[in-house]
């Protein structure tokens, strides 16, 4: 059975991981998922035991070590016996002076809302110096303490490192630890609980790689959202009909545009046409009809010009009167001479 971090519904726990029959296709975890209610704290204790010194215990596979040990770590048990949350010790090194053992003390620390851990662990550092003054002072094992030459703090982990170290790379600074009554968990954006929660509003929230979190909005086959948090839905078949409806109005604006323009420049051409045709009617009596022909302002029989742009000259043989002579003087030539003196 080995621990490890666990997600599930966006909170990291810590789990007891158990692994699945190696008959098994493919192997899989089971776990027997629960939140993180404890962490181990330690200090290092440096202490000095009368006992004769041998060559045999700088190797832990010797049996002069194994025995050793197991003497150190019983008679520690005891004179440990009334540090809180007291788990082990674990022997670091040893060496010749009588026989000085480097150790770690290793202690247990609840984590929950109502509990501070570095004051626990404040408490376990005083216990152990405590105990080991009493032990020192009034030997009654078969390992007696000659003298305390170290202890040394190891500062424990705080909430916020421990989901930053357990939760994996690129995930990390969407989480943040959450203390409850049943102990640490690590929860993300994703969750209510989070000061940093991300409401979808209905939709799905998932933590992305190195993004963050991100909403998968429901039923986009249907609607269309206008934010990316899942609000402002509209339905996808009311736009379109809308969309539909406004092409169809447009285009009747245009045909109905172009029916009116086309009406327009037609009355307009009728328009001039009519007028050509008075001013031809109104000059035809003087014998000369064109279609671009202005009189001066006047009586009928006053002088008249006419200027021709386009159209065609036409002569008004019917209003001729062949009956009138027309006589025409003859040309004079008239010479000037010059007197040259």
């Amino acid at each position: 059975m080995t621990l490890n971090w666990q997600l599930k519904s966006g909170s990291w726990f810590l789990s007891a991981m158990k692994p699945v029959s190696r008959s098994e296709k493919n192997p899989v975890m089971l776990s027997a998922e629960k939140p993180f209610k404890a962490i181990n704290t330690s200090l290092e204790v440096q202490l000095k035991i009368n006992k004769e010194y041998s060559e045999s215990l700088n190797d832990t596979k010797t049996p002069e070590y194994k025995e050793f040990e197991l003497e150190f770590k019983t008679e520690m048990s005891s004179v440990y016996s009334n540090v809180p949350g007291y788990k082990d010790v674990e022997i670091l090194s040893i060496r010749k002076g009588s026989i000085v053992v480097d150790h770690k003390v290793i202690a247990e620390v609840e984590i929950k809302e109502d509990i501070n851990v570095t004051e626990e662990y404040k408490t376990i550092l005083e216990q152990v110096k405590i105990d080991l003054t009493a032990e020192k002072d009034n030997c009654t094992g078969k390992l007696c303490i000659a003298d305390i030459l170290e202890l040394k703090q190891v500062e424990p982990p705080s909430i916020n490192d421990l989901c930053e170290t357990r939760i994996p790379e690129g995930f990390r600074r969407f989480y943040s630890p959450l203390l409850t009554s049943e102990g640490l968990t690590c929860v993300s954006f994703c969750e209510p609980k989070s000061s940093k929660y991300e409401n979808c509003n209905g939709g799905k929230c998932e933590i992305q790689q190195h993004i963050g979190p991100k909403c998968f909005c429901p039923n986009t086959d249907q609607y269309i959202y206008t934010s990316p948090k899942c609000t402002g839905r509209i339905s996808k078949l009311g736009v379109y009909g809308g969309i539909g409806t406004a092409i169809c109005l447009l285009i009747i604006i245009i045909i109905t545009g172009a029916f009116f323009l086309v009406r327009t420049m037609r009355k307009k051409s009728c328009e001039e046409n009519e007028l050509f045709d008075d001013k031809d009617e109104k000059y035809v009596k003087y014998g000369i009809s064109s279609l671009y022909t202005q009189l001066e302002d006047g009586e009928e029989n006053s002088s008249w010009r006419t200027w021709f742009s386009k159209g065609e000259f036409r002569p008004s043989l019917e209003k001729i009167d062949p009956s009138i002579k027309v006589k025409i003087k003859r040309p004079e030539t008239v010479r000037q001479f010059s007197t040259f003196n």
